[in-house]
């Protein structure tokens, strides 16, 4: 029976959005029952300064048949005392694999958007 993984993050709405560390939880029975969430290491936001921290949004997960693994991808935001920055540079596109089988996880990866 394949795995179902769902990805998820704690948000702040409050005129712009404000995300947290990125969790998931997986089903191993098409959804009948689910781990519980889990904060995945290397997707909670991380300092650029004093002042600026930067994380990734918009996590889609997306099983790979050729190879095997599930992907993600996901862009990256900046936030200024906790405000998103007007000028969103750079703006990345970021990447992160699993190998279901093996219960490996890599680092995200940044590629220039």
């Amino acid at each position: 029976m394949p795995a179902v993984v769902v990805t998820s993050q704690p948000l702040m709405i409050t005129g712009s959005d404000v995300f947290y560390a990125l969790n998931s939880s997986v089903s191993r029975d098409l959804g009948s029952t689910w781990s519980p969430l889990t904060p995945q290491p290397g997707f909670e936001r991380w300092s650029i300064d004093n002042r600026t921290e930067e994380t990734i949004c918009d996590f889609t997960p997306a099983w790979h048949q050729a190879s095997g693994k599930l992907l993600g991808t996901g862009q990256t935001v900046r936030y200024f005392d906790n405000k998103v920055m007007k000028v969103r540079q750079p703006l990345h596109s970021e990447f992160h694999l699993r190998c279901q089988r093996k219960r490996v996880e890599s680092a995200p990866h940044t590629k220039d958007a």
